[in-house]
């Protein structure tokens, strides 16, 4: 990547703004006098925006924690609730009503919707493999985070010949200054045979989900990355089926609680 595309590209990532779908529920939090921190918790997981911003935030904090901020919770308990409000009202778009005839809406809707579903496979299918609760919001938020590159590509508005949205997501890792687990699964996800370092079994996790998600039809990869996880392709698609439903059942849940602000 040149100078002058890096230039162009790093000079956008600061007008990405939250999403369509999550922009409405977004609003009515923060002009809430009962918004708990619960609340916040829950808003900024279900937006990758959201939460990119608000780990680099509390990551950049002139009182930085010792060990690094990989979740929304801990993230809200250092920099507090005022602080995190102001964070997701400056980066609420100017109208937040959402026009269904608008193909940029169903685009942002679908990279939501996918982003999700693999960030809530990966999780799950660390916990369904013995990982404590812990260990598999790591798994969440490098699946939930894993093609925020796209977004970046998408609001420059322009085609970037050369440039993919692994390349344009390491910028924002690089900005946001974005744990390594949640860096490398960014940028190797598509890339895995390339990859290793010390986050195998996250990235190889998010690759897998990333795949059963998109339905994907070219077996062989599915059969490498799980031979890599040392599983099975079986054993996996015995996991994903069991998990399926609930993946399902949690975005039908998430869905109705940000469109039930009325937006």
């Amino acid at each position: 990547m040149d100078d002058d595309l890096r230039k162009t590209l790093t000079s956008c990532i600061d007008n990405i703004q939250c999403l369509p779908l999550t922009s409405g529920m977004a609003a009515y939090i923060c002009n809430s006098y009962f918004t708990s921190p619960i609340d916040l918790i829950r808003l900024t997981s279900l937006d990758p925006v959201l939460l990119g911003r608000l780990l680099h935030l509390a990551n950049s904090f002139y009182d930085r924690p010792a060990q690094p901020v990989d979740s929304a919770a801990r993230a809200i308990i250092i920099l507090g609730m005022n602080t995190v409000k102001n964070l997701v009202i400056s980066l609420l778009p100017e109208n937040i009503v959402k026009n269904e005839k608008n193909n940029s809406y169903y685009d942002m809707y679908a990279f939501w919707q996918h982003s999700f579903c693999v960030a809530f496979t990966a999780s799950f299918f660390a916990k369904k493999r013995g990982f404590s609760a812990e260990m598999a919001e790591k798994y969440f938020t490098a699946g939930f985070l894993h093609d925020i590159g796209k977004l970046l590509l998408f609001r420059t508005g322009e085609q970037m010949p050369g440039i993919d949205h692994c390349q344009s997501g390491e910028l924002i890792c690089e900005n946001w200054m974005l744990e390594n687990h949640i860096k490398d699964t960014i940028i190797h996800h598509h890339l895995y045979n390339e990859y290793s370092g010390e986050h195998k079994d996250i990235l190889l996790s998010v690759a897998v989900s990333n795949y059963l998600v998109n339905s994907g039809d070219e077996e062989a990869v599915f059969l490498d990355i799980c031979k890599k996880l040392g599983l099975s392709g079986d054993l996996v698609f015995s996991i994903y089926y069991d998990i399926k439903s609930t993946v399902e059942y949690e975005l039908q849940k998430a869905e109705l609680y940000l469109k039930s602000a009325g937006f």
